[in-house]
């Protein structure tokens, strides 16, 4: 099995975009491949299953986090995650736009991948931001039991990994 993750800097890199996949892909030739900051290659999909998730859906951006892969998948939410960052506000007082995490768009793609020899199993390519959730969305939430105990402050990954914890646990 090879799983191979790379964050592909569409932005900074977009002319050679294309050809980044076309290596990636026939090169290395992935079973699952994880990406981030990147677009979903112009090439046949014979072979491959590809899931994208547009970041920031609200704004310009055109890339996002990518999951590919040449085993069977079925793309999934996680609707727990979904509903906890749900009620986080979209925008915070005193910021003229969408700031920050509000919401799964664009930080994770998700499927349940059917691994050769241990069945469905979920699979997620996240995109972590490099910065926390701001405290200012967090007024009321309890996040003791998501929050590490050394940081002061509340990462998407932190929120997806309490959640996971939990799916396991059921």
């Amino acid at each position: 099995m090879r799983v191979v993750t790379w964050n592909m800097g569409y932005w900074s890199h977009k002319k050679t975009h294309q050809q980044a996949w076309r290596w990636l892909l026939e090169e290395l030739q992935p079973d699952i491949a994880l990406c981030q900051e990147c677009v979903l290659p112009d090439r046949a999909w014979k072979e491959w299953t590809g899931l994208w998730d547009k970041a920031a859906p609200d704004s310009k951006q055109s890339w996002g986090t990518a999951l590919v892969t040449r085993l069977p998948a079925k793309p999934v939410r996680l609707p727990e995650l979904d509903s906890w960052l749900a009620q986080l506000p979209d925008r915070i007082p005193g910021k003229d736009e969408l700031a920050g995490i509000h919401r799964a768009d664009g930080w994770l793609a998700t499927a349940e991948i059917d691994m050769p020899s241990i069945g469905p199993t979920l699979v997620v390519s996240v995109h972590n931001p490099f910065y926390p959730i701001e405290c200012e969305r967090l007024r009321g939430i309890d996040i003791s039991a998501m929050k590490l105990k050394k940081n002061k402050d509340l990462w998407l990954l932190d929120v997806l990994f309490y959640f996971l914890r939990e799916r396991l646990r059921s």
